[in-house]
């Protein structure tokens, strides 16, 4: 994410447009990877919580 600021900052100031793409698809990517730890965890949870036969 502080790579995605730091090249979304120096676009800004450089003005240098074929970098925005950048910053997206790194928000979009940290975004996907947190979200599959969130169901990664909450299913472990509930493995956990779930009785066993």
């Amino acid at each position: 994410m502080m790579y995605a600021v730091a090249i979304f900052r120096m676009e800004h100031a450089m003005s240098l447009g074929f970098l925005d793409t950048i910053p997206h698809v790194f928000l979009w990517t940290a975004l996907v990877a947190w979200l599959l730890t969130f169901v990664g965890m909450v299913r472990s949870i509930a493995a956990g919580l779930s009785p066993t036969s």
